[in-house]
């Protein structure tokens, strides 16, 4: 049997698990309100959006309230074009997981060649991206649609860190790049981590550093309306350990956090072994901060110990899923790719 015919194929029972988890998330729309994670506040706070405007007040939500203040509005933002067809705010909410899985499975297979796809190989990451267990949980059982629409974002960035390895940053490279990561700031701070790291690979690989640091500032100063009353409330609210001390729960140590490292410094050794150590540099900020992970430094290195280990398991998951498909076209068969 050709490779193609087994990626096709193991992609296809990874798209019918997404279709049968789209099934079962079908339910809000016909009982609501259906209990699961983080969606009923992301609904209600949709409903408001709508009907009350970004960063109006209302008294509908727990006395006096400013919406979105203290949630950052970029899902929403997208979600109200959808709303502006159906006219139905659940109905627009589970249009909008939709919308993500598509958008980015168009982004994979449309730029599959700077990823150095084929067109099996970016259907087999897309199936891997949203039928493994973390997304399942993270996007369908807990309800997450804002963070990975801004996971549509990253990947963005991340195909623009491949076309231009080693070369100049051109005008659309700054467009697309400046744009994602504007769009990121503005949509979940938990993504904006990572992110940036990317953002610090790119830098990092590039020929015309300094003129990409400085423009880099711009989506930064754009998205301060936002984010400096966010961050002047969270400094004085927040009290604590920062999410990520959930690491130092011992059961931690065997998890999927761990296998997910662990497989991307497995997968990376296999691919730099492939004549590919010059690729070294940039994944080296990812190795940087894998050892602070499972070394447990993480919650006490500030700002980047903000984030729940679950969008950094997402991160991995992206890392490990394109290393993994890449070595697909480096390994032994009879009939390579």
């Amino acid at each position: 049997m050709k490779i193609k015919n087994v990626i096709f194929t193991v992609s296809f029972f990874l798209f019918v698990i997404v279709i049968i988890k789209l099934i079962w998330l079908s339910q809000i729309v016909v009982r609501f309100p259906f209990a699961m994670g983080d969606l009923a506040e992301r609904i209600g706070q949709f409903f408001l959006f709508v009907k009350y405007g970004f960063l109006n007040e209302t008294n509908q939500w727990f006395g006096s309230h400013v919406i979105l203040k203290y949630y950052p509005p970029g899902w929403f933002f997208f979600s109200s074009i959808i709303y502006q067809v159906v006219n139905d705010i659940v109905l627009t909410v589970y249009i909008s997981f939709i919308a993500i899985i598509s958008l980015t499975t168009g982004l994979i297979v449309g730029l599959k060649k700077y990823l150095k796809f084929d067109l099996s190989q970016s259907i087999l990451f897309v199936a891997i991206f949203f039928a493994n267990p973390i997304t399942i949980d993270l996007f369908f059982h807990l309800g997450k649609p804002a963070e990975f629409f801004a996971w549509i974002f990253f990947l963005l960035i991340f195909i623009e860190a491949q076309r231009l390895r080693n070369k100049n940053v051109d005008t659309r490279g700054y467009i697309l790049i400046l744009f994602s990561y504007f769009i990121i700031l503005l949509t979940h701070p938990y993504v904006m981590i990572p992110a940036s790291i990317l953002m610090l690979s790119i830098f990092l690989t590039i020929k015309n550093k300094i003129k990409f640091l400085l423009l880099s500032f711009i989506p930064v100063l754009i998205s301060l309306f936002w984010w400096i009353p966010f961050l002047l409330t969270l400094n004085s609210e927040r009290t604590g350990l920062p999410q990520s001390a959930e690491l130092f729960n011992i059961s931690s140590l065997i998890s999927f956090n761990t296998i997910l490292i662990l497989g991307f410094v497995f997968l990376l050794l296999m691919y730099i072994s492939q004549n590919k150590k010059k690729e070294l540099l940039f994944y080296s900020p990812f190795l940087i901060l894998s050892f602070i992970i499972v070394t447990r430094l993480l919650p006490f290195i500030p700002i980047i110990n903000q984030p729940n280990i679950g969008a950094y398991n997402v991160l991995f998951v992206i890392l490990d899923t394109y290393l993994f498909v890449r070595l697909i076209k480096f390994n032994k068969f009879k009939k390579p790719l």
